[in-house]
């Protein structure tokens, strides 16, 4: 009776899960490749927001999950934009061509999917810490790598990449609440 009671809790919450749309896609100027938006709702029709993020696992496609933390994400990814600006500018004037930090912007905790395009559907991984690390790597190209690496999967780090100013306004405009809520309808 546990069994048959698991099982049609693990169906349901497979379905639950699998109901995500793909909504838009964002481009990475940095990796030369774009990543794939998607979104749902929940009960009270708020947004869910699943944005695709770089691992190096060329195989699989992962997601960081954003739900009630979601606006907390926009502010933490216009806040790190501003501080990005400054330290680029910092960069150019002292002339710096190598460079690691973190920045101090606080970005909510995500859960890692990842994505099974055969069967459709979405499989939670993990929850991790965002990190945002701000780099010059030689080629005097700054740029933020929004970063959490896996407790799971030794050596694997999941990543959105940015480099232009105009790419964390872009990112954000596309998973605004209004935005994410119009592509829904729009899909249905």
């Amino acid at each position: 009776m546990v069994k048959l009671k698991l099982t049609i809790l693990f169906s349901v919450f497979i379905l639950a899960v699998s109901a995500q749309e793909k909504v838009d896609k964002y481009y990475c100027a940095n990796l030369g490749q774009s990543f794939n938006i998607r979104a749902s709702t929940n009960p009270d029709n708020k947004p869910i927001l699943y944005l695709e993020v770089f691992s190096g696992i060329l195989k699989d496609r992962y997601y960081f999950k954003f739900d009630k933390n979601h606006s907390a994400f926009i502010e933490a990814l216009l806040k790190a934009k501003a501080k990005f600006t400054e330290w680029k500018k910092t960069v150019k004037e002292n002339d710096v061509s190598y460079t690691i930090k973190e920045m101090d912007v606080a970005f909510p905790i995500v859960e890692v999917w990842m994505y099974d395009s055969f069967e459709k559907k979405f499989t939670y991984l993990e929850t991790l810490n965002l990190r945002p690390i701000f780099s010059v790597l030689g080629n005097k190209e700054c740029r933020l790598q929004l970063s959490a690496s896996s407790e799971l999967l030794s050596e694997t780090a999941y990543s959105i990449v940015l480099v232009k100013e105009r790419e964390f306004d872009k990112l954000a405009s596309k998973v605004s609440a209004e935005n994410l809520l119009l592509k829904l309808a729009k899909a249905k």
